[in-house]
């Protein structure tokens, strides 16, 4: 029977709130425990069958309690016969997440450099609240790192309004931002002063290599395109339908995360097709980090090997050149070309000295001696 001050039908609601914040897997409460909190909390009191209802109703209500049973033997005043009756106890809330996922969402808010320290800490704290009393001291630790935080205020709210536009099947206008030598943001402005906009349809956010995009394709553009979701300002939805991706080139059978980001390393967009490269057995591990399961690679020797993969032909001339030393280009003979010439302008940006005749015959050395040596060692 309840004999409270507070409304009977609150009952419920404070022992799911109890059990919410004071049990999990591993601590759980008896049916004592539970009476003694309703009291101590709620100003509640109650007997032991208004727990085991509750319990029940919530159950029925689609709550993962669970509890162990034990067996209790009593003997009756009238029947001299003993008897046995099931008895719960040590209550406990199975909750949606484990305290280790919980963990980890953690970690990504705190190394994020897409949000400002106070969003961190109102994340944290929600978080945190997902599970029991007994989960808070095991992260109390956990501090909002400072340095690279950002400063755009707006990108929770841009990305609630992006996934609002991909539903509604929306474009969007918003202004892009660039840095100063002050590293503070200012919004792209056109010739004559006035802020750029940017419209057009929404594809999807995603967070690649720790940097928080917006792919998007611009109105005109033949391929898509990626913004960094922390420069992006005074974000909005329009009226005007949004284009049908599939209408472009590369995106015929619709847009697939994966396939995208493989044909796109380092986020570079642009036109994309099949590549051909030879490379340095050392570097079989980039290689699949970088093109995963997407790469073919075959012409295997004791030294190097060949690979053949999909992917933005600007993407690969950047990784092909941070991997000089050990990767070639075989094919399209244009990627070819634009890495080879690449190169040359590196190398005379440190070799100021010398004409550009000096530069070519170093380069054309250097690797001679490479294909030399690479030969040696397959015969």
């Amino acid at each position: 029977m309840v004999q409270t001050r507070e409304p009977k039908k609150m009952l419920i609601l404070y022992l799911l709130d109890i059990l919410q914040h004071h049990t999990d897997s591993e601590h759980g409460l008896s049916t004592n425990e539970l009476v003694e909190k309703l009291n101590k909390n709620y100003n509640m009191t109650i007997d032991r069958k208004a727990i085991k209802a509750n319990i029940n109703n919530l159950c029925d209500a689609g709550y993962d309690i669970e509890w162990d049973e034990s067996t209790r033997r009593a003997t009756g005043v009238l029947d001299p016969t003993q008897t046995e009756s099931i008895v719960r106890t040590n209550f406990r809330l199975n909750r949606e997440f484990e305290d280790c996922e919980i963990r980890y969402i953690i970690d990504l808010v705190v190394g994020s450099n897409h949000i400002s320290p106070n969003q961190k800490k109102d994340i944290l704290t929600k978080l945190k609240n997902l599970s029991s009393v007994y989960f808070a001291p095991r992260v109390s630790f956990t501090e909002v790192l400072k340095g690279n935080d950002a400063e755009n205020q707006e990108v929770l709210g841009n990305l609630d309004l992006i996934d609002k536009a991909i539903e509604d099947n929306k474009k969007i206008v918003f202004n892009y931002c660039t840095y100063d030598f002050n590293k503070k943001l200012h919004v792209i402005c056109n010739g004559d002063k006035s802020p750029r906009t940017y419209i057009g349809t929404p594809v999807r956010t995603a967070i690649i290599d720790g940097t928080y995009y917006l792919i998007f394709h611009m109105e005109g553009e033949p391929g898509l395109t990626n913004f960094h979701m922390n420069r992006i300002k005074n974000l909005d939805v329009t009226d005007e339908s949004a284009e049908d991706i599939r209408k472009l080139k590369d995106f015929r059978n619709g847009f697939d995360l994966d396939s995208y980001v493989n044909r796109h390393i380092n986020t570079c967009s642009g036109e994309s097709g099949f590549v051909t490269f030879k490379f340095q057995n050392a570097l079989l591990g980039d290689v699949v980090d970088t093109f995963g399961d997407s790469v073919s690679i075959y012409n295997v020797t004791e030294t190097d090997a060949c690979a053949r993969v999909s992917v933005s032909y600007d993407a690969m001339k950047h990784w092909a050149m941070s991997h000089c030393s050990g990767v070639k280009i075989m094919s399209p003979e244009s990627l070819v070309h634009d890495v080879r010439d690449e190169l040359l302008r590196a190398l005379g940006s440190y070799t100021e000295s010398r004409d550009a005749a000096s530069c070519v015959s170093a380069l054309s050395v250097s690797m001679l001696q490479k294909m030399q040596k690479s030969g040696n060692a397959q015969a």
